[in-house]
């Protein structure tokens, strides 16, 4: 090849062209590195102002040792150490930032309230700012900085993935939320809800989404559980087989084992109490039952005479003696008459219905009277008896699920099982398992179901990822992304590593955020507002 008449030239120079790049990278050894992540570690600690505090040290001891003066020392040194925090940033990001982030953490303590993150944020926003402090223009920069970072401190406390806490009482009920429904809903953040909405789309999709499912159905049967334990705490300090809960499969099954272990409590109860025969209780009953005739309406009144005869009355065997199987009887009886009436639309037919809850309440009132020594125990077991019926009702609305209901299925169960006026109970939120039905919401999907615009939307977004081939029917599906994701989702969702992938991010990287808000938002508040003020 002919030489160009470049290569001619008396200077030129051969250059390497796989060697074209350069760099200012400054050459670290392990002191220097020492010094830059200590320095930035301060500045954390400092709320930014590390570099000022270093500089005014180091000029007062020129200032004394070397008799040099205060203000020129001060003005060259801290203009030394700003430029090698940003040599530091510039070449090795990850650990400047980090070890300074890291420092704010660690200094950071006690409740992250909103004011106290707000303030933290202003006052990191003015210390990071490298402006001169004694101009007006520089303070105007540095409240610039002040006030960006406090608002962006304060956006990111709020958008930090913490618990709720109602997913913390769900949590310590036996419910293993995922990471989306532990940080959603009432009280969770934006942050929260996104994570809760894309794992909701990726359900729609195959391989991938098949743990999350898993984990989501996991969860609502967990929630039954928890549901049936409830309603058997008032009784478990008289000796009840817990294991028989926890080894049933939610559904049927659970069912059948939470009304054997009540009944078992009644059978073992019954033997023991002191039952009054006809003739002492006839004047209280016939008290109750004559007040509860002049209250309901003639047509009604024969009706319930009838059923006061075939259902209460029957039940005293022919001395006129109570036994506790006829005890047992009685109440399950009216219990059941008053349930049917009750549910009735027709406000005659509910005034019926409370009539026979009340002389069920002076059955068990005259009962605990006489007893007064098993007084607390009847009243326990009569409680969870009562809570068994809107699981009841639950369950049978759960048939298609074999038994297994959902949150919206128990509480339109707790709903229909309020006897009280006008559903006054629910208004208040006072009615039997509200608390627990309402805390169930935290599991509801919200997102419509597959195919719809929403979650495509949210899976082609996850395009590069494999999203599309997997939600939408793409074409083509990058095998090393797709196998990543369906392993991470398998390990990440399954039973035994879902608590720790989730406390992971509520217990160590939502506070860690929280904490360390004011030091993000005032470095970034530093470098808007230096974009603003067109500083460097």
């Amino acid at each position: 090849m002919a030489d160009k008449w470049y290569d001619k030239l008396p200077d030129a120079v051969y250059v390497n062209k796989s060697d074209n790049t350069q760099t200012n990278q400054k050459s670290r050894s392990i002191g220097d590195y020492a010094i830059d992540m200590t320095r930035a570690v301060g500045q954390g600690v400092t709320r930014g102002y590390g570099d000022e505090m270093e500089a005014g040290a180091r000029a007062l001891y020129q200032k004394f040792i070397d008799g040099k003066d205060f203000s020129t020392a001060y003005n060259e040194t801290v203009k030394e150490i700003r430029g090698d925090i940003k040599s530091f940033r510039d070449d090795d990001p990850v650990k400047a930032y980090g070890s300074e982030i890291g420092g704010s953490i660690a200094v950071n303590r006690g409740r992250q309230t909103l004011p106290r993150i707000l303030k933290e944020g202003f006052v990191y926003g003015t210390g990071t700012s490298d402006a001169d402090a004694t101009t007006v223009g520089g303070l105007i920069d540095r409240g610039t900085s002040g006030v960006i970072g406090s608002t962006l401190g304060g956006v990111i406390n709020k958008v930090a993935p913490v618990a709720t806490q109602g997913a913390k009482d769900l949590i310590n009920k036996g419910v293993d939320l995922t990471i989306g429904q532990a940080t959603s809903g009432k009280g969770g953040s934006p942050l929260g809800s996104g994570i809760k909405m894309i794992e909701e789309a990726v359900m729609s999709a195959p391989i991938i989404g098949s743990p999350i499912r898993r984990a989501y159905k996991r969860s609502v049967e967990q929630l039954n559980k928890a549901s049936y334990n409830q309603i058997l705490e008032p009784i478990k300090k008289y000796g009840i087989d817990e294991k028989l809960i926890e080894k049933s499969e939610a559904g049927h099954e659970l069912y059948k084992s939470a009304k054997s272990i009540i009944s078992n409590q009644y059978d073992k109860l019954l033997p023991k109490l002191k039952f009054p025969n006809l003739k002492e209780l006839q004047s209280v009953y016939d008290d109750v039952i004559l007040r509860e005739l002049d209250t309901l309406p003639k047509d009604a009144q024969n009706k319930f005479l009838k059923d006061m005869d075939d259902k209460f009355y029957t039940n005293f065997d022919i001395n006129g003696v109570l036994t506790g199987k006829g005890f047992k009887n009685a109440q399950i009886e009216l219990r059941g008459l008053a349930n049917e009436y009750q549910a009735s639309g027709s406000p005659i037919e509910r005034s019926i219905g409370a009539s026979y809850d009340r002389v069920l309440d002076a059955l068990t009132d005259t009962l605990k009277t006489i007893n007064p020594q098993y007084a607390k125990r009847l009243t326990d077991v009569d409680f969870s008896f009562k809570m068994l019926i809107p699981l009841e009702k639950a369950t049978v609305s759960a048939s298609a699920t074999d038994g297994v209901f959902s949150p919206s299925q128990l509480m339109n169960a707790v709903k229909s099982s309020d006897k009280s006026l006008r559903k006054g109970n629910v208004a208040s939120g006072d009615a039997l398992l509200q608390d627990i039905a309402g805390l169930g919401q935290q599991l509801k999907i919200t997102l419509p179901n597959s195919g719809t615009a929403t979650r495509a939307d949210i899976m082609r977004s996850m395009g590069g990822l494999g999203g599309d081939a997997l939600a939408v029917g793409g074409a083509y599906m990058n095998p090393l992304l797709g196998g990543a994701l369906a392993t991470g989702t398998m390990l990440g969702y399954s039973k035994p590593f879902n608590k720790y992938l989730r406390r992971g991010v509520t217990n160590l990287i939502a506070p860690a955020m929280q904490r360390g808000s004011p030091a993000l938002g005032g470095l970034l508040g530093d470098r808007m507002s230096a974009g603003i003020m067109n500083r460097r």
